[in-house]
């Protein structure tokens, strides 16, 4: 099970670049963050260019196109959310992808629930209720902190990961995951860099991210840009299952819940480590 190393390998690394990514947002508005970062990511798979096959069919790429535009928005969201939340509140909510998948399946792909599958639902969605209460008494306040546009753009942007997540799969038994990683980036780059030319100010935003950011902006480009590729080679493998590899890519979360928590004093870390370990358990129940 040789996918199953590389995507505990992208967990961890995944898990690394969040903290990072907290740590620049804090200096950095969001999409000149996204729009130096796709930038800087492009640049590095460079080197990986000749490796590319561009003589690829139309409609393949139509489709990369269209995933590249919806990572684009679920990008906006999810470093919105990253930027105003508690990381420890906020990447939890990442671990509903396998419920998303689990829905998504359900309705175009036929699959059937069972206990195992109920039960992980019913424990997610505890984890998640858990996530979001104040103290143990206050029952009510997950429904306010729901009402938030924060937490709710992590879970839109976990939705469309989920999506995502499907077309990875389907993609990558048609296209060498190489050519797939450097079209998908360059979709990215070429619609946050679209956003920021117009809506923003342009190369002087890209400048500021790079002043303010200095070596952790490559630094964290470079740790998801390791864990891309573990995960696009995990997922290219046959006999690998999607639904079995987004959960265990998940375990970032409860990495970057405990050790930011310590480093950035985040509320309630406890009860935000028990939630986020309730996730990934009810996760894994469903895929099984």
């Amino acid at each position: 099970m040789e996918w199953l190393g590389l995507t505990i390998m992208c967990a961890v690394l995944l898990g690394i670049s969040s903290i990072f990514e907290k740590r620049i947002l804090k200096k950095e508005q969001v999409n000149e963050f996204l729009a130096t970062y796709s930038l800087i990511f492009l640049v590095m798979m460079l080197p990986f260019a000749k490796y590319v096959n561009f003589d690829i069919p139309g409609k393949l790429l139509g489709i990369i196109i269209i995933k590249g535009f919806i990572l684009t928005i679920a990008g906006i969201l999810s470093t919105k959310a990253l930027k105003k939340l508690e990381i420890s509140t906020a990447m939890p909510l990442a671990n509903l992808t396998p419920l998303f998948l689990l829905v998504l399946g359900t309705f175009f792909l036929g699959e059937i629930l069972n206990a195992s599958k109920i039960a992980g639902i019913v424990i997610l969605v505890s984890g998640t209720y858990i996530l979001q209460m104040k103290n143990i008494g206050s029952f009510l306040h997950p429904f306010k902190k729901f009402s938030g546009r924060y937490a709710l753009y992590m879970v839109i942007a976990t939705f469309i990961v989920a999506i995502s997540a499907m077309i990875d799969k389907v993609l990558l038994a048609k296209i060498d995951f190489f050519t797939y990683l450097f079209l998908s980036m360059f979709m990215l780059f070429m619609f946050y860099t679209a956003i920021q030319f117009y809506k923003y100010r342009g190369f002087d935003d890209i400048l500021h991210a790079l002043k303010v950011g200095g070596l952790w902006v490559f630094l964290i480009c470079a740790l998801n840009l390791i864990a891309d590729i573990f995960y696009f080679l995990a997922v290219s493998m046959p006999g690998a299952y999607i639904s079995l590899i987004i959960p265990i890519k998940r375990l970032s979360t409860l990495f970057s819940t405990i050790v930011s928590g310590e480093i950035y004093h985040d509320h309630m870390l406890k009860n935000k480590i028990i939630a986020c370990v309730l996730m990934v358990i009810g996760a894994t129940l469903i895929i099984l």
